[in-house]
């Protein structure tokens, strides 16, 4: 069962309004020379380092960098779409993609490193979830439900808990706890091997943010919105939530938003949920929180960044939606 107090707060829930708590977001203009393209590409995913310190994946096979003022393009060895960026530390994210794009940036440079998929035919080497446990324990599962591991020095394949689904997302709280999204299904991590959980009325899912061993949140298809107690997920009926969300991102236990089609913005406040409208109906992919900053984006070039988020607290890295 939830704690009480987070039980007691996801009754509220069901009062979900459009109210200030979403003040405080502005659009964030894309100058030259990263508007190369009239309208400027989406953006597939964000890894967030500081407060002015970003790194944003373009659909167009763009990486650019943030620095809270200008974006701008960066040379890497790839051209495909990046979709997931998974953040150990300053000097060490992961960017994962299309044509088993695996990317790796030390702090100075991003260098393209070799996957067992990287030789196969496109579309079977569509990384598209991705999570660290550590940084010498990092996982990237496929469009077809395929999984390779990360042990430090290379990447090889790796046992997959499920066959020709999806894996959308991970996130973990330790080197022992995690947990995988994908079409229709949660697997968790026990520190040896992945498994799938017993989940009721479980549709795609897209993105997981966790908080400790005890917390989190997962989002999907349909505004499925399910809440972690460190025990088992449970879907919360949040009125209003229809659109697909893609992406999760949480500050602390009090500070979470969501983001999906037609614009949708959704934050969490420690007791509900509540809808923020920014003024575009564009499809949102990806959010994510650091440092005080949240940033979020979407289709044709949409990108909002929020100033006076909380501080992340230590919690579990999850990867941005596709």
């Amino acid at each position: 069962m939830l704690a009480s107090t987070f039980s007691a707060a996801l009754l509220l829930a069901g009062c979900l309004t459009t109210t200030a708590w979403g003040a405080g977001w502005e659009q964030v203009p894309w100058s030259a020379p990263a508007a190369k393209r009239k309208p400027p590409p989406g953006v597939n995913a964000i890894a967030l380092l500081g407060r002015n310190n970003a790194y944003l994946g373009a659909g167009d096979g763009r990486l650019l960098h943030w620095d809270g003022e200008r974006l701008e393009p960066v040379d890497h060895p790839a051209k495909v779409s990046p979709r997931k960026f998974v953040v150990n530390a300053d000097d060490d994210v992961w960017v994962f993609g299309d044509d088993a794009l695996s990317l790796h940036y030390d702090g100075k440079a991003w260098t393209r490193v070799e996957n067992p998929l990287s030789r196969r035919k496109p579309a079977e080497g569509r990384l598209w979830g991705a999570g660290c446990a550590a940084p010498d324990r990092c996982f990237a599962g496929t469009r077809d439900g395929r999984l390779i591991e990360w042990d430090g020095r290379k990447w090889r394949t790796a046992r997959s808990p499920v066959d020709q689904e999806r894996i959308h997302a991970m996130g973990f709280s330790s080197r022992d706890s995690g947990w995988m999204v994908g079409d229709g299904f949660f697997a968790r991590w026990d520190g040896r091997e992945w498994g799938k959980a017993e989940v009721a009325d479980v549709p795609r899912m897209y993105d997981l943010a966790l908080i400790g061993n005890d917390w989190g949140w997962a989002v999907g298809d349909h505004g499925a919105l399910f809440a972690y107690d460190g025990a088992a997920w449970k879907r919360v009926d949040v009125p209003g939530s229809l659109f697909r969300l893609r992406s999760v991102a949480c500050a602390s236990r009090t500070e979470c938003w969501a983001v999906g089609e037609a614009g949708a913005v959704f934050g969490w406040d420690g007791a509900r949920w509540r809808r923020t409208r920014l003024g575009t109906t564009e499809r949102l992919t990806a959010v994510a929180i650091a440092e005080g900053t949240a940033l979020l984006g979407g289709d044709r070039g949409t990108l909002f960044r929020r100033a006076g988020a909380a501080r992340a607290a230590e919690t579990g890295r999850s990867s941005e939606a596709p």
